[in-house]
């Protein structure tokens, strides 16, 4: 019992404190939600998001929680609304850098180009050149025009 008496205090601490982050951020709130809109556009704009994926609020909301997580290293000459606008940008690069990271590694896996095999190569010209005999004998004149005399 006397657990939960001291634990009780120090959670409504921690609530209060949360709290009144949110109380000074909430004045700023249309323009950090129109800050995360221009940042998905942006994004989308690159294709390192895919639509509504995140939404503007889902990146808003995110951002918060790290800002609010990351609020010890925040500055006492830059102000929280600053710190919540780049904290928007951060976590744009954090999920585009995400998204990007399977795609990094699929075209590692695959080479930047691929060698012809020097078995086939002569292969082919030799193929077109029966293909080219055999519609000669066929329709007297050759696939790519003209007539041939026989």
């Amino acid at each position: 019992m006397a657990m939960s008496r001291t634990a009780a205090p120090e959670g409504q601490d921690a609530n209060a404190e949360r709290e009144a982050f949110d109380r000074v951020l909430a004045p700023h709130f249309p323009e950090l939600l129109q800050a995360a809109q221009r940042e998905v556009r942006h994004r989308l704009t690159l294709g390192q998001f895919a639509p509504d994926d995140p939404t503007p609020e889902q990146l808003l909301d995110m951002a918060l929680q790290r800002a609010w997580q990351e609020r010890t290293r925040l500055s006492p000459t830059l102000g929280i609304k600053a710190w919540a606008l780049a904290s928007i940008f951060r976590m744009g690069e954090v999920l585009a850098a995400r998204k990007a990271e399977p795609r990094r590694e699929m075209t590692e896996l695959l080479p930047e180009g691929v060698e012809p095999d020097p078995l086939y190569e002569e292969d082919d010209e030799d193929f077109w050149q029966s293909h080219e005999l055999d519609y000669l004998q066929r329709h007297g004149r050759s696939p790519v025009g003209g007539r041939c005399e026989r």
